[in-house]
């Protein structure tokens, strides 16, 4: 079987210093230092091999964002390639990253360096240091409708509310 051809059908922009067009704060104050090449060459196989299981703009735009703030802590560390972070540096990182994040956003980010990590590992038959850390679960917030306090009785009643 021959090599198949990929098509793209919206140009992708290869620029790493793009300037989001949205977005939150940052939790933790990202690095002002570049990534280093091996970071940028990680970055661009995993955007193709995304590309090609034709996800989302958004999707690969929010991995885009989790993966270079990542490779600029990194980088700062010394750890200028990717395939060389072990298993304590990244839970390390992540750590510090959940320490102001609601339970969503703690999601996020471990699936997002999950999914770099397992493509890295797989692309350079290396050793997976996402892979003993385990996942965060988001925990659903109690409404202050359903607390266990309220009774049924308790609920305010249908149709016009009059004032004493």
């Amino acid at each position: 079987m021959g090599a198949q051809e990929v098509f793209f059908a919206e140009p992708v922009a290869r620029s790493h210093r793009e300037t989001p067009l949205r977005g939150r704060n940052p939790v933790q104050p990202t690095p002002e230092i570049a990534p280093s090449d091996q970071w940028l060459d990680a970055w661009d196989g995993y955007e193709l091999r995304e590309l090609s299981r034709e996800r989302s703009m958004l999707t690969i735009r929010s991995r885009k964002s989790v993966v270079i703030i990542m490779a600029r802590h990194l980088t700062e560390q010394d750890i200028t390639d990717p395939c060389a972070a072990t298993k304590s540096q990244l839970n390390r990182y992540l750590l510090a990253q959940y320490r102001d994040r609601k339970p969503g956003g703690k999601v996020a980010l471990y699936q997002a360096v999950r999914h770099f990590f397992d493509w890295l590992a797989d692309e350079y038959e290396t050793a997976n240091p996402a892979a003993g850390i385990p996942a965060r679960r988001a925990r659903p917030r109690p409404s202050r409708w359903s607390s266990p306090s309220r009774s049924a009785t308790s609920w305010p009643p249908a149709g016009r509310r009059t004032r004493l």
